[in-house]
């Protein structure tokens, strides 16, 4: 009987706004090609504001995350404390992980929109994620778009023409477009050691239709121009 009456009050007080209803993320937005994961990861790379954080997952740096953004990398405190708030922070492994757990770059989001460990994606590091990879190989010549490449400690993704999309604190130290095992005019260039098929999406022939949307999509199939 006490149990009840606790529980009705408990209620009681939540309607009436004296205890705080908690507030659960929305489902993630899955990924399942390779060619929308290299056309995400360009997107972060061209359209948002990001820093090199090490174990951050797309964290706006607010004033409420910068604390934990610090301790996960002290190193970088003068970095992270001087970032707006339209500014998030990833590391390598951890971009690839937060778009698979639904990113969005949602400011007002504490993840940025990212759930951690949805969509069947779990919270590995470089080496297992390589491990992990189907169609693994050290040849370069006919590696897909959406690829993961893989050097001993970083990742990032293929995005096609010779390009990659990786964060690190190289060069700019934010989610950068690279060049991949080869010179390409205006990009710094990545020599990766390895290359592989991601388990969690699948992989086809990239779209090689003429008729494109504003966005980059094609029309009739629906993939990203990577050209």
């Amino acid at each position: 009987m006490r149990k009840r009456v606790i529980s009705c009050l408990l209620v009681l007080a939540v309607i009436i706004g004296l205890v705080p209803t908690v507030q659960v993320d929305a489902k993630a937005t899955k990924i399942t090609t390779g060619v929308e994961l290299a056309a995400r990861m360009l997107d972060v790379a061209k359209n948002y504001k990001t820093i090199y954080v090490k174990g951050a997952w797309g964290w706006p740096c607010t004033d409420d995350n910068k604390p934990a953004l610090i301790k996960k990398d002290p190193n970088r405190k003068d970095e992270i404390n001087s970032a707006s708030e339209d500014t998030f922070a990833f590391d390598c492994v951890c971009l690839i992980k937060a778009l698979f757990w639904g990113w969005d770059g949602d400011p007002t989001s504490k993840r940025g929109g990212a759930v951690y460990g949805s969509n069947d994606v779990p919270d590995i590091g470089t080496e297992t994620m390589i491990a992990r990879c189907s169609e693994v190989s050290t040849d370069f010549t006919d590696i897909e778009v959406g690829e993961l490449v893989w050097m001993s400690g970083h990742v990032g993704i293929y995005v096609g023409n010779g390009l990659a999309v990786e964060c690190t604190p190289k060069w700019k130290s934010c989610v950068q477009v690279t060049a991949c095992n080869k010179d390409v005019s205006g990009y710094n260039r990545r020599n990766w050691t390895k290359h592989g098929k991601l388990p969690y999406c699948e992989y086809t022939t990239p779209c090689t239709h003429s008729s494109r949307n504003t966005c980059g999509k094609c029309t009739d199939c629906g993939n990203i121009d990577l050209s």
